[in-house]
């Protein structure tokens, strides 16, 4: 029997095969598909099934209860004129560093991982017919006003396309989400896994409040008043449980802390626990300083 949850309230999960038609009007709930029968609330994603019976260490859950993939990172930004706007691949436009939250992080991404730290590469994601090069118009037409609200205010490029950060991320991480395929859930309506996938990663951001995290332990964003890896690591430690992957960008030799990974581990129902992490990868300085540097505007 599905559930049905207003977004306000719950930010969960459900999908759809078809690409969208886009008609004028959105629903304003989201279906979430039920735990599977055969899905205890003891599992949990990246451990398998029956891992001291002989033979059988490596049975993993059904893919409908816990993901396949089912450790997650969470990415958020902190966009910045010396940080992350300084690398020369991206530009960030003034209008984009305006819009910013102000002291808030916003997000990049929700990305499943293979347990070891290994992810999908490739673009085109884990289920090709499932990608969507038109994700700003499939949220413009079927996404709750809330949710329509919320992505374009803390989910955005560095130039300010909406549509090409929520494609690549539901394309490259969206489809390996293996508990929001199609055959989950009992009932399908068009682009429900999308949605899912959005309001989850939006769910964890909330709860992954990165500036409050850093303020509560007197790591605040400055010019001129520099922080230690070990410090932003500390206070990931006392506020989560666990430390996470910290991203710098270099410019002229001074290291710009730009994006923060944090862990978590799937459980039943299209929820979290959090993790430490695995096998991550930091570009920070282990030693040496970093600038949090002030948003600009």
């Amino acid at each position: 029997m599905s559930r049905l949850f207003l977004l306000a309230s719950v930010l969960t999960l459900a999908s759809a095969r078809c690409l969208p038609t886009h008609p004028p009007t959105s629903p304003n709930t989201i279906e979430f598909p039920p735990i599977p029968a055969d899905c205890p609330s003891t599992a949990v994603g990246c451990i398998p099934r029956f891992p001291t019976v002989p033979g059988r260490a490596n049975v993993t859950w059904p893919a409908c209860c816990v993901p396949d993939q089912g450790l997650m990172v969470l990415a958020q930004n902190w966009t910045t004129p010396g940080g992350y706007c300084s690398n020369p691949n991206l530009t960030c436009s003034d209008d984009t560093l305006r819009a910013l939250p102000k002291n808030e992080w916003t997000l990049h991404g929700l990305w499943p991982d293979y347990c070891d730290g290994t992810y999908n590469t490739s673009p085109l994601g884990c289920d090709p017919p499932r990608r969507d090069v038109e994700a700003e118009k499939t949220v413009e037409a079927y996404a709750p006003e809330d949710l329509k609200a919320e992505m374009r205010r803390v989910w955005m490029s560095a130039d300010g396309n909406y549509n090409w950060i929520w494609s690549h991320e539901w394309n490259k991480h969206g489809t390996c989400m293996s508990t929001i395929n199609p055959t989950c859930f009992p009932t399908q309506k068009p682009a429900q896994d999308r949605l899912a996938y959005f309001a989850a990663s939006l769910a964890l951001r909330k709860r992954f409040d990165l500036f409050k995290i850093f303020s509560a332990h007197d790591i605040i964003p400055s010019e001129t008043t520099t922080y230690s890896f070990s410090q932003f690591q500390a206070a990931l430690k006392a506020e989560i449980g666990f430390e996470g992957a910290l991203q710098c960008t270099k410019n002229n030799g001074t290291a710009y802390l730009r994006e923060v990974w944090v862990y978590v581990r799937a459980l039943p129902g299209i929820e979290f626990k959090n993790n430490e992490p695995v096998a991550p990868f930091s570009s920070c300085p282990k030693n040496g300083t970093i600038i949090y540097q002030p948003q600009k505007y």
